[in-house]
Parts: structure tokens; sequence; C-alpha cells
């Protein structure tokens, strides 16, 4: 799997590296924290952004579509763009986070959350529930 993450800022990929077996799981991570870096790293349109936020479902759609192309040994992307808090941003409020999943072969998909909470709650609700949407994508796939 890879990620592309913002803002959780890397830490998806750090809990799956600290699984025991994960150098067989995990090929890397995007952390794109900017907008520019999601545009320039992953492919996600400008455009896009500056119409909808970088908090939108395509966004994490496009996200995980753009991390899975430039990891050509991963089978799953997991993406994460969101607002932790502990205010909101352009708009959006804290809790505000979209999860998307893109599996090879797939059409990539997205989740929106809105979690409570202090930035390390949203970011931890974040965390379990992009992993728990990675494994329910590869078991619906693969059986």
């Amino acid at each position: 799997m890879v990620t592309a993450e913002s803002c959780t800022a890397g830490l998806l990929a750090a809990c799956v590296a600290a699984a025991p077996g994960s150098s067989g799981v995990l090929e890397g991570s995007f952390v794109t924290y900017c907008s520019s870096l999601k545009r320039d790293a992953l492919g996600v349109s400008g455009s896009l952004i500056r119409e909808k936020t970088p908090y939108h479902p395509d966004v994490a759609r496009q996200m995980a579509a753009g991390a899975l192309e430039r990891a050509p040994a991963a089978h799953l992307a997991l993406s994460i763009t969101g607002v932790a808090g502990p205010g909101p941003d352009q708009g959006k409020p804290a809790g505000l986070v979209h999860i998307g999943a893109a599996l090879r072969g797939h059409e990539p998909i997205a989740a929106e959350h809105r979690f409570q909470g202090r930035p390390k709650q949203v970011i931890a609700a974040t965390i379990r529930a992009a992993l728990q949407l990675g494994m329910r994508m590869v078991e619906q796939r693969h059986g």
C-alpha cells in the first residue's frame, strides 16, 4: 500500500510501519500538507482545489489515484485530507475529513467523516477510519 496524507502528516504510514511485517505491506507515503504539493506531487487538479478547497471528496479521490499511479508496486492507496482543528479552515469545520481509497484496477472512492474533539482526537479517529476503509476495500475486492 501507499498513503497520501495531509492533516495526518504521515502518521497513517507511521502506524502501518510500526506493525510487524510492515515491510511487506507499505510501499511508501506522500505527505502533501500544502495544496501546491497535492497538485505537484500527486496530480490533484489545481482548479478543483481552488473551486472546492482541499477539503473535498474529489480531492481525496485524486490524491489516492495519484499516489497509486506514482507507486507502481502498490495495489492500494489511502488518502486523507481534512481539517484537524482546532478551528475551521477555508469555511470548513474542524473535524471534517475525507478519506480516499484506490485499489488498482478500480475507481477510487472517498468517505466523508465529521469527527469530534481536539486535533489529536480527530487525527486518531481519522487513522482508525482510514485503516478500516482500506481493509474493507481489500476484503471486498479480494474476498
